[in-house]
């Protein structure tokens, strides 16, 4: 497919120049000069580095967004039709509920699903030629696509479920940010019952249940690098997160998983 434009030149868009702002930098008894370090910032709230992005960012539209429509709905439908949309993932057994996620066709996001064990093998060890009994009733857990219906940006980092299948944690990112709100549903009644009393905010994203009542989750420092462990309990008189352990050396970032 030929290029619509021969030259960016020829668009009527004025080419971002950044300024040069001299920044001397001395290590192993080297001295160079970074004309263009006063970009580097950190907090990412410099007005002017924010806004001279913004112009890098508008310039790139405007050379690329028309000429490559055509191509990106092309590749866009390519892709898609390779992808079955109305499918479901193998289920996993835990005790004695199957868990699974499925998608629907013409809806971007997953459902978070159960169904019991049948009565017969209940309390039964699993075996190779478990599966799941499509006559037990489905209960559904989460539906990405509802909690995303209002929303420009959505993304589920976790969804887990209490050892005693009581209680369901998501964590979950509204802004494109990556920073995770950790959510719980009580599942005892069938449902998925919101718990709004118990919610946490600016996560990482990694959740792990320790037993039926506390969770662990992590963190982030000033620069998005997972740095401390926390410990939440659900069935304390005055839920509060409990600080377990902070990485103090950025060269280093945690990460949570329960062992099997």
């Amino acid at each position: 497919m030929p290029f619509p434009i021969e030259r960016f030149s020829d668009l009527n868009v004025a080419v971002p120049s950044a300024e040069k702002k001299p920044h001397k930098l001395s290590q192993f008894n080297d001295t160079r000069t970074d004309e263009y370090y006063w970009l580097r910032s950190d907090a990412r709230d410099d007005p002017e580095v924010l806004e001279y992005l913004c112009k890098e960012n508008a310039y790139t539209k405007a050379c690329l967004e028309d000429p490559t429509e055509v191509l990106r709905a092309t590749l866009y439908d390519d892709m898609k039709s390779r992808i079955k949309e109305d499918d479901r993932q193998p289920a996993f057994r835990e005790d004695d509920w199957y868990y699974y996620t499925r998608t629907v066709e013409g809806q971007q996001y997953s459902i978070h699903c159960r169904r019991p064990v049948p009565s017969a093998r209940a309390g039964l060890p699993p075996t190779i030629h478990d599966t799941v009994d499509t006559n037990e009733v489905e209960q559904i857990l989460i539906d990405e696509n509802v909690r995303a219906a209002s929303l420009q940006y959505y993304r589920m980092n976790a969804c887990e479920q209490s050892p005693n299948h009581n209680t369901l944690a998501i964590a979950e990112d509204t802004t494109g940010a990556e920073k995770y709100t950790v959510r719980f549903f009580d599942l005892s009644d069938g449902g998925a019952t919101p718990l709004p009393q118990h919610i946490i905010e600016n996560c990482s994203g990694d959740i792990a249940w320790a037993t039926d009542t506390i969770l662990f989750y992590l963190t982030k420092d000033a620069l998005d690098r997972p740095d401390r462990l926390w410990r939440y309990d659900l069935s304390a008189a005055h839920p509060e997160s409990m600080d377990v352990f902070h990485e103090t050396d950025d060269q280093h970032y945690l990460s949570l998983s329960r062992a099997q």
